[in-house]
């Protein structure tokens, strides 16, 4: 009894490791069976390349990936069949005779990566180009670049006192000023003659030797007395051109004399100027008993008419006739109108005629002695 219980015991066994082993085989043919593996039909397996090459050190822009399409390209062989034996176990007798590959999708595949390079410093200030702000112009500062310098003059604006006008170290950065006339030399047009900003720095002339320059004179071509360098004939302070009483000399505005109370006598000589007056000094005459229009306050000679400015008479023949009634004030006459008398008609006024009744050759207006020609 045990013989026989050892016998199926190892006859189970050998049949586990037949089932174990052709398992394989089994589910083969049913995945055949179940993807058509009758039809006769070919299927290609397709690899698409769907990827964007990038020069080596560029960037990379996009991942190059195989995207395949997988068909089944099976078909069946008739094999021998075979013979069943107690212990066999008998396969299917359809077979693949290829098998799909299949490649996974979406596979990343390596990218281009740049070489790394070195850094260069082009404008050779020692500050490498990937920190320096300035990286083609050499510059003194942590930056790269240089120091600011608008006008170029070597002096740095924050202490460049013309930092728009080149100038000089010495001079904190402004331009010199050769003759001293307060103007720039940048700025001067004639930088070695002191001038005037009127002209550009230049001098400025005086073409009428006035002693008023030509930017100020207003007849630069005539010499003149006044400010402005103009001609002032009464030398009233008021050009010709502009003085209504040239050849009088007047306070006034307009070159006149001023007469404040319009009695004729100016300001100027008038004892009474804020007050009209008949008087020669401008005031009123209160009284004048001799009537030569002298105030009697005034008059030397207040009862005897004068021409003088005394009041008192003038004879300036001395004929005794005062001027005031002498009809030829200036040649002496025995006339009662203070003109000559030749009472004779010798030629001899009666004031100088010795014989003024008896006419005479000579020059006394006496006649000549007898046998004396007449000279």
């Amino acid at each position: 009894m045990f013989a026989e219980g050892n016998g199926k015991t190892f006859l189970r066994g050998i049949l586990f490791f037949i089932i174990i082993g052709t398992l394989p085989f089994y589910m083969m043919g049913f995945y055949v069976l179940a993807n058509g593996g009758n039809s006769s039909s070919e299927a290609e397996t397709t690899l698409t390349a769907d990827a964007t090459l990038t020069p080596l050190g560029a960037d990379v822009s996009s991942t190059p990936t195989q995207t395949p399409s997988a068909t089944s390209n099976a078909t069946a062989t008739d094999v021998d069949p075979l013979q069943p034996t107690p212990f066999q176990f008998i396969p299917p007798t359809r077979f693949p005779t290829s098998t799909p590959t299949l490649v996974p999708t979406n596979t990343p595949v390596p990218t281009n990566t740049p070489l790394p390079t070195a850094i260069g410093d082009r404008d050779g200030d020692g500050v490498l180009d990937n920190v320096d702000s300035c990286p083609d112009t050499a510059g003194t500062q942590s930056n790269g670049c240089p120091v600011p310098d608008r006008d170029g003059d070597g002096v740095p604006d924050s202490s460049d006192q013309c930092p728009d006008r080149s100038g000089l170290v010495s001079l904190n950065g402004c331009p010199a000023d050769s003759d001293n006339d307060g103007i720039l030399d940048d700025r001067d047009s004639c930088p070695n003659q002191a001038g005037i900003p009127l002209l550009d720095g230049c001098p400025d002339g005086d073409d009428d030797g006035d002693g008023v320059t030509n930017t100020v004179d207003a007849c630069p071509n005539t010499a003149g007395t006044t400010t402005d360098g103009c001609p002032d004939s009464d030398n009233d302070g008021v050009r010709d051109s502009a003085d209504a009483c040239p050849n009088t000399f007047g306070d006034g505005a307009d070159g006149c004399p001023i007469d404040t109370d319009g009695d004729g006598v100016p300001d100027s000589s008038d004892a009474c100027p804020n007050t009209s007056g008949d008087g020669t000094d401008g005031c009123p005459i209160d009284g004048d008993a001799d009537s030569d229009s002298v105030n009697d306050s005034v008059d030397a000679c207040p009862n005897t008419a004068g021409a003088g400015a005394d009041g008192c008479p003038i004879d300036s023949d001395n004929d005794t006739v005062y001027n005031l009634q002498d009809t030829c004030p200036n040649t002496a006459g025995a006339g009662t109108d203070g003109c000559p008398i030749d009472t004779d008609s010798d030629g001899v006024n009666n004031l100088q005629d010795s014989c003024p009744n008896t006419f005479g050759e000579g020059a006394d207006g006496c006649p000549l002695p007898e046998g004396t020609e007449e000279a």
